[in-house]
């Protein structure tokens, strides 16, 4: 556990580092686990950011334990320091006008990887709004992602001359164009819905933390098929993404907080508080006395 836990940290820190230019993993069939990838977008500047993490879904849960809700909980810690493309692209920008958004796709279909289907996002909204979305909004969000995911590769593979296969190959790339598939802001694409295909906000401020979610498709097992009447299920990580002004990333799990005590066990620590009280003021009460 601590060996893959080191190993991630070390894959973000190559990032970090600069490292060659993106590809981001899409997560298709055949194409192995999706890459994570953070995306940024001031809507008065009319500029968007995608950073390709080189964290694949896989290794994401790997590191936090098995692929079950009550395993996502260790204390696994990732920190990812800002890059020149970020810097240059928002450097004098007004980050009060920034929002963003994490997010990462697996399409493996029913067998040994199952459990690991869907989507991976942030939101900021209530863990109702998330659990309400259908099998059908799901595997649109996918498909939005993969669209997304298509048209930052393009870019990168504009600006830097990426082979876009080359997914071991990790940067960052930026967009100006409203029409373009990798654009933040094309709300057919992805904004803060991913293409208007999510029952929650996926984005927050520059600068906000967000709650990290898996949303899957239920598996039927009769049919070995994940179907449209099963539903989904959606899992909670523990951790929780935050993005500075800077542009620094980073996902931390929270200590835990203190565990209040029952109200019965107040109640008795009062009571027993007062009898010791009147204890002393009948001992006092004797010494006076005397």
């Amino acid at each position: 556990m601590k060996f893959k836990i080191k190993a991630v940290v070390a894959a973000l820190a190559m990032v970090a580092a600069g490292g060659a230019n993106a590809a981001i993993n899409p997560g298709q069939s055949g194409q192995g686990a999706g890459e994570l990838f953070l995306s940024v977008y001031d809507s008065v500047a009319a500029e968007s950011y995608t950073r390709d993490l080189g964290i694949t879904v896989d290794d994401f849960i790997t590191s936090l334990g098995s692929s079950s809700s009550s395993s996502w909980n260790s204390s696994f810690t990732a920190k990812l320091a800002t890059d020149s493309v970020y810097t240059n692209l928002f450097g004098n920008n007004n980050s009060a006008n920034m929002v963003w958004n994490l997010v990462g796709v697996r399409t493996d279909k029913p067998g040994a990887d199952v459990a690991k289907y869907g989507l991976y996002a942030t939101s900021n909204d209530a863990s109702s709004a998330v659990s309400s979305m259908s099998y059908t909004n799901l595997k649109s969000s996918m498909l939005q992602a993969n669209s997304y995911i298509a048209g930052a590769n393009s870019d990168a593979n504009v600006q830097f001359g990426d082979a876009l296969n080359a997914y071991a190959q990790n940067r960052s790339t930026t967009n100006t164009s409203s029409t373009d598939d990798g654009y933040y802001g094309n709300a057919i694409t992805w904004s803060s819905d991913i293409g208007r295909s999510l029952t929650f906000n996926d984005e927050a401020a520059v600068g906000t933390s967000l709650a990290f979610y898996h949303i899957g498709a239920k598996y039927d097992p009769a049919t070995n098929k994940l179907t449209s009447p099963a539903g989904t299920y959606t899992d909670l990580f523990a951790g929780t993404w935050a993005l500075t002004a800077n542009g620094a990333l980073s996902y931390d799990v929270a200590s835990a907080p203190p565990v209040p005590l029952p109200p019965a066990v107040l109640l008795l620590g009062s009571a027993l508080a007062g009898l010791v009280g009147v204890a002393r003021r009948r001992q006092q009460d004797e010494v006076l006395s005397v």
